[in-house]
């Protein structure tokens, strides 16, 4: 596919902006709007990305599709995605480049005695940290700096633990040696603080708020993170060993946006504590998620506390309808993602905007 003009690109993100900027900010900011339902087709930015340039092309494709789309809330960015293990790599992780897929993370630690007197980093040592910021940069120049731009996928400190030690030594190290858990992921919560800082000083006025997967402007704030790993630990580990270093995060950039793969509503629960978290991303459908999380638990968890919940499901509308009965309350505002259909999106964004609109009449 020939990439779109820039200037053609930009005046186009500006029309969209003006048409879905008010509900955004109606919902985000006013909290009058109780629900936004957001839609994106498929693209190939979270794939293979061997190249700067092959970056830059797949954004630019997808965010010119993302545009073409009238049936959706919210607007596209640019992200300089290489990949989740990007922080594991400053610590010395191989990243295996693939011809046809996302590149690999092989964890460098197999033993709990390795980390104890780990040192911190130096980010520059790291060519995919470099390349991000590379890209970053290539991204601005190539478009002039109009179009905005995210933080890399953020991987929580939790998360990219599990990259650098092998798990179960990790989990099993949460047990019976939490200080020297904790120092690590002191470490890593660093060096996320310090180089987000250095993303958003060369995104500049192009920077836009939290980042991966979630709807994000220039007038929100906060970091996006990826926490998979709380789908699979405990409550109690997630609480005491996982959520100070979120804590830290959502300190350091003015709130957190938190992402997990999986069933994690009773972690929801507890992370509802968190100061700054003002919004998760969760499956709800089988669709998207072998292991969705029930929508009666995620309404329960989070009703009343002030927490946005963008939930994703498929785009069986008789499906959609089930789960956002269950879901709907007046006191939990929802950010509903539905998977993309080329030939029914116009039908299926409308079905759910009146169906959302009559339940929370009804439940008002």
């Amino acid at each position: 596919m020939k990439l779109p003009e820039i200037e053609k690109l930009a005046d186009l993100y500006e029309r969209r902006k003006e048409e879905r900027e008010n509900k955004l900010r109606l919902f985000f900011l006013e909290k009058t709007q109780p629900f936004l339902v957001i839609q994106s087709p498929p693209g190939n930015i979270w794939g293979r990305c061997n190249s700067i340039e092959e970056i830059y092309r797949n954004n630019l494709v997808y965010f010119y599709d993302y545009l073409m789309n009238d049936y959706t809330d919210d607007l596209p960015y640019l992200e300089p995605w290489m990949g989740v293990g990007v922080y594991a790599s400053a610590f010395g992780c191989e990243y295996l480049w693939r011809e046809d897929n996302a590149p690999d993370t092989y964890y460098r630690y197999h033993h709990l005695e390795e980390i104890k007197n780990i040192s911190y980093p130096e980010w520059r040592s790291s060519p995919v940290m470099k390349q991000i910021v590379d890209c970053i940069v290539y991204f601005n120049e190539h478009t002039r700096e109009k179009l905005p731009i995210v933080f890399t996928d953020t991987q929580s400190p939790f998360d990219t633990a599990t990259l650098i030690l092998e798990t179960t030594e990790f989990f099993t190290g949460c047990y019976t040696d939490p200080g020297v858990i904790c120092n690590f992921l002191q470490l890593i919560t660093n060096l996320v603080i310090e180089f987000s800082n250095i993303q958003q000083s060369l995104a500049g006025e192009c920077g836009v708020y939290p980042g991966h997967i979630f709807p994000s402007m220039r007038w929100l704030k906060g970091i996006a993170v990826s926490d998979d790993n709380v789908a699979v630990s405990s409550v109690d580990i997630n609480e005491t060993i996982a959520m100070p270093f979120l804590q830290q995060l959502s300190d350091s950039f003015g709130g957190i946006a938190i992402h997990s793969c999986g069933n994690w509503s009773l972690t929801m629960n507890v992370y509802k504590q968190i100061k700054g978290l003002f919004m998760i991303d969760c499956a709800v459908d089988e669709a998207c998620d072998p292991n969705p999380n029930d929508p009666v638990a995620v309404r329960n968890a989070l009703a009343g506390s002030g927490i946005i919940a963008k939930v994703r499901m498929g785009k069986n509308f008789d499906k959609i309808a089930h789960i956002l009965e269950k879901l709907v309350c007046k006191d939990l505002q929802l950010i509903v993602q539905l998977d993309y259909d080329e030939q029914h999106h116009a039908d299926l964004y409308q079905h759910t905007v009146n169906l959302l609109e009559e339940l929370y009449e009804k439940n008002s």
